[in-house]
Formats: structure tokens, sequence, C-alpha cells
């Protein structure tokens, strides 16, 4: 097998996402504005399309690339739409948080009709505006804004997070479909193959070179291999269904997917497993979003800490009472309250506490996440490096078995072998197939996998593998 010289990053996803044109949405780890969490995306092949009846939207059915179908997955599934909608929800409440700077203004109206003992009715009336503003509260205002701030950045990373884990999910079930649809094709030339053997045992007991023992046993390994053949269409039923459903559409879908990663050539990881590691912390968005939380959590105890501390509140009224008779005066008041929290129970004090206890298990949950993270990579890397050679060596054993076959057939002809002999090969011949498609399958499947756990295609704004890395990969 020829090795290339190409690093991780060129070589993982991009194998058969770069080929294709699939993108990823980039990490952002601190957005400048909540209003700039994105929307859950917007699949080429829209999902009101599905059921339009239009020709050209069954002709595309027919014939989904992986883009389409992940695409088609993130407009659908469910844990990208709640995800995005989590953001929005969380975006939202840090934009009413910040509301707490700016002053509280209210303005009433007031009608009043009353009567005295030996006085004669009235009736009072008028506008009246006022005004509260929080001048000083010591940091609990800030706290709680900066707490609300970083769980909406935890919320956005999120996001994308749901959206990688459903990427790599509808990856893995395109790969399980290609295999199962491969297998089907290598188990009808199998098939065949048999039908071959079969006759020529026949031919050979026709003419009196052959037993009936030969016959009977050419026929009894073309039955298991029709067998073989059945349960695979089943198997490549059931595989289509479950694509099916990784894109959020029902089984019975009238859909197909081709095959546009099967001609890439399987290259080795140049990485070391340390750097990648590395890489993984850095650019995971669930290690993102675990940071961010553990910064809303240590925002919230300076948020509860400041509702123990002084408080400064400016206020103002103004109004105008209007009577019956016709006359008028105007009321106004203004002033400063200065709150000093004394004693509340010891209610202050332990919620101190649980704000700072509550921090020091979110600092423990990510740093559990992290170690979690450094698996998955460690598992991923060796799980691809050991696909690799299985693909090496799966080709090795499908030529040699192709060809032992070949000459077996020859020399069964001539009368040289027996038909054990050729059986033999032939099963040989078909378990080297299923290995190589076993084989490849892996290799994709951990391929994926490994891109995932590493958080490559969070860090990009687009496609990260560019044909400008890939042609340097390739010196």
């Amino acid at each position: 097998m020829k090795r290339f010289g190409l690093r991780i990053s060129t070589v993982m996803l991009g194998a058969f996402l770069a080929a294709s044109g699939c993108k990823h949405t980039g990490m952002v780890q601190k957005p400048a504005s909540p209003l700039s969490v994105t929307s859950p995306g917007v699949a080429k092949v829209h999902v009101a399309n599905l059921d339009s009846g239009k020709d050209e939207s069954r002709d595309q059915l027919k014939s989904l690339t992986l883009p389409d179908i992940v695409e088609i997955a993130l407009k659908n599934n469910p844990a990208t739409r709640a995800a995005w909608a989590d953001a929005q929800a969380s975006a939202a409440k840090h934009a009413s948080a910040k509301g707490a700077y700016l002053p509280t203004i209210d303005l009433q109206g007031t009608v009043l009709h009353s009567k005295a003992v030996l006085q004669d009715a009235s009736t009072t009336y008028g506008p009246a505006a006022s005004l509260s503003y929080l001048l000083l509260d010591l940091g609990g205002r800030g706290g709680r804004v900066e707490s609300l701030y970083q769980a909406f950045v935890a919320a956005g990373l999120e996001h994308k997070a749901a959206i990688r884990d459903v990427t790599l999910t509808v990856e893995q079930a395109y790969f399980r479909y290609l295999a199962s649809k491969s297998l089907l094709v290598s188990l009808q030339v199998g098939l065949q193959e048999a039908q071959v053997n079969m006759d020529s045992a026949a031919g050979r007991h026709k003419a009196g070179l052959g037993t009936i023992a030969d016959v009977l046993q050419g026929k009894t390994f073309y039955s298991r291999a029709k067998l073989a053949l059945q349960s695979a269409e089943g198997d490549v039923t059931v595989a289509r269904g479950l694509l099916a459903l990784s894109m959020g559409l029902p089984a019975n879908m009238a859909y197909d997917a081709r095959d546009n990663v099967g001609d890439i050539p399987v290259r080795p990881v140049t990485d070391k497993v340390e750097t990648l590691i590395v890489r993984a912390v850095s650019n995971r968005a669930d290690l993102a979003a675990a940071s961010a939380m553990v910064r809303s959590s240590e925002a919230h105890v300076i948020e509860v800490r400041g509702q123990s501390r002084p408080s400064l509140l400016a206020s103002g009224t103004f109004g105008r009472t209007y009577t019956s008779g016709g006359e008028s005066d105007n009321s106004y008041a203004g002033g400063l309250e200065l709150t000093v929290p004394l004693f509340s129970g010891f209610s202050k004090g332990n919620d101190i506490k649980e704000a700072s206890f509550l921090a020091m298990s979110q600092q423990e949950r990510a740093k559990a996440l992290e170690q979690r993270v450094i698996f998955e990579v460690f598992n991923a890397y060796f799980s691809l490096q050991t696909a690799v050679l299985r693909v090496e060596t799966a080709g090795d054993m499908l030529t040699s078995a192709n060809q032992s076959h070949e000459t077996s057939l020859a020399l069964y002809k001539q009368g040289l072998v027996t038909i054990t002999d050729l059986l033999s090969s032939q099963s040989l011949l078909a378990e080297a197939r299923v290995q190589q498609i076993s084989a490849r399958l892996a290799w994709l499947t951990s391929l994926s996998q490994l891109v995932h756990d590493v958080g490559t295609a969070d860090t990009s704004t687009g496609n990260p593998f560019s044909s400008e890395i890939q042609l340097q990969g390739e010196k």
C-alpha cells in the first residue's frame, strides 16, 4: 500500500468531506452578541420537498450523496433542533439580564371618585411616572449577567457539539449501508461462481470424469451461497431503514444513497496521538461548553455574594392631579435608598456556600469530561491504525484468494484437483471479499470517529480540508 505523508487534518474526514464539499459549522468561543447564534441549518434537499411530488426532488432522493444525507439529518434531527432552541432561549435570558443596567420607568394613570359625609362628591384623576435605577450593588448584578452570558456561550457550543454528534451518527449509518450493499454485490458474484462450479461438476459427471458426489457437493455449496445472498438482501433493507432513521425520515421513505467514498485511498495517520489529544482538548466544542459552564458557576458565586452586600437605589416619581372642580396640581418625589443587609437567618451565608460547592462540582465535571475526551482520542487513534493495517492485509488476502480460485477451477476442469479443493478455494475467496468489505467499513468508521473525537471540524468556519493543504500533504 502506498503511504502518503499527510497529517490528520487533511486525511481524516477530509478524505470524504473535502472531496464531496460537506461543510461544518465553526466553533465560536465567545459570540459577540446573543443574536450570533445560528439556526439549525438548511438542507440541500429540503424536508418540505420530500413529499412535494416534484420530479427533481424525487430524482435527487434516488441518488443522495453524503453531504446531502448529513444536511437532511441536521435539518430534521430533534437533537440539533432542541440544542438550537436551548441556545436561543439562553441568548434571550442573557439579553434580559442586561436590562438590570438600565433604569426602570413606569407610567400610571388613576381615576378616583369619592364622597365623604357632609361633603359633595368629587372626582380626581391624572397621570404619574416613576423611575427606579440601581446605581450600585457591589457585584450582584454583574455576576448574574456574566453567569447568564457564559451559560449562553455554553448553549451555543453544545449546539455545535450536537451537530457533530449527529453528523457522526449519520456518517457511520451511511458507511454501514454502503458496506451492506457491497456485501450483497459480493455474494451475487459468489453465487455466480457457485453456479459455474456446480455446472462444472455436472459436466464432468456427465462425461464420466466425476462422481455424483461432486455434483451434490456443488449443489450444496450453491444453496449455501443463495441463502447467504437472501440474508444479505434483508440486511441491506434494514441498513437503509437505519440510515433513513438517522436522517429523521420514515424507514420506508423512497430514497437511495450512492457511494461517493468508495474510491478514496486508505492513508495512514502521521500525527502522534499526543498531538491529537492536545488538539482535541483545545478544539472540542463540548469541552469548551464545559469550561463556559465553569465560568458561569464562578460568576454565580459573585452574584450570590453581591446579594449580601450594600446596594444603592435611586428612585423618583412625578404626577399631576386634576379634580372635578377644575383644579390641578403637580406632585413629585425623589431620593436615594441605601440597603445594607444585616441578618437573614444565615440564609445569605448558606447561599454562598451552595454556589461555591456547585462551582466546585462543575469544575470536577469538566475535568472528568477532559479525561474522557483524552481516552476517546486515544482509543479512536489506535483503532484507526489497526483499521489501516486490516485494509492492506485484506487486499492482499483477496488478491491471493482470487488467484487461488481461478487456478483451482482450471485444474478441476482438467481433473487435477478434487471438488473439495475447488469449493475450498471458493469459500476462501468469499471470506476474503467479506474481510475486505469489513476492513474498509472499519477504516471509514474509525476515520469518522477520530475526526469526531479530535473535534477538527469544530474549529473551522467552512471546509477545514482545503485542496491546497491536501496538495502540500501529497508532496
